[in-house]
C-alpha cells in the first residue's frame, strides 16, 4: 500500500511536512516463501561482538566495521546486558566465533578470541593483526566442521 501521511508530523506535535509510505506486508509475503518452500534459510554470522566496560562501545564498533569491512557477517550486542547474558546471545546467534572487547583490550588494542563451536582456548589478536588473525580463526573452524 502507498499512500500520503502529510499531517503525520502534525498530529504528533510536530511541524507539518510532506511525507509518503508504502507498506509491503511481509507476513503474507514470508508465509507465501515457506508454503512454496523457498524460504530463505537464516545464516548465522561469523563472529558475534560482545563488550563490557567504560569506552569500549566506539572500540566494538571499530573492531566490527574492520571485519565487515574485510567480506566478515558480524552480530553485534545492542544494549546494556551483563557479560553472562551477551555469551548467552553470542552462543544462540550461531556464530562460530566471540570477540570480547573489555577495558583491558581496550587500553592493549587487542580483541579477545573465544570459539564457541570448538574446544579451543581464549586468545587475544592485537587490532594491527585483527583481519588476518580473525581469517586464521575461521579456517580453524571450519576444518574442524569438515
Amino acid at each position: 500500500m502507498l499512500g500520503r501521511y502529510d499531517g503525520l508530523f502534525s498530529q504528533i506535535g510536530g511541524k507539518p511536512a510532506p511525507a509518503a509510505g508504502f507498506a509491503m506486508g511481509n507476513e503474507r509475503l514470508i508465509t507465501l516463501l515457506q508454503a512454496a518452500k523457498r524460504a530463505p534459510r537464516s545464516r548465522a554470522p561469523d563472529a558475534y561482538l560482545v563488550f563490557q566496560g567504560e569506552g569500549t562501545l566506539e572500540y566494538a564498533f571499530a573492531v566490527s566495521e574492520a571485519l565487515r569491512s574485510a567480506g566478515y557477517s558480524v552480530g553485534q550486542h545492542a544494549g546494556g546486558g551483563s557479560f553472562k547474558s551477551q555469551m548467552k546471545k553470542a552462543d544462540s546467534s550461531g556464530a562460530e566465533i566471540a570477540l570480547i572487547v573489555g577495558e583491558s583490550e581496550l587500553v592493549a588494542r587487542e580483541v579477545s578470541v573465544k570459539h564457541l563451536r570448538r574446544d579451543a582456548a581464549q586468545y587475544t589478536i592485537a587490532l594491527d593483526r585483527l583481519i588476518e588473525g580473525f581469517a586464521q580463526a575461521m579456517q580453524q573452524a571450519k576444518a574442524d566442521r569438515t
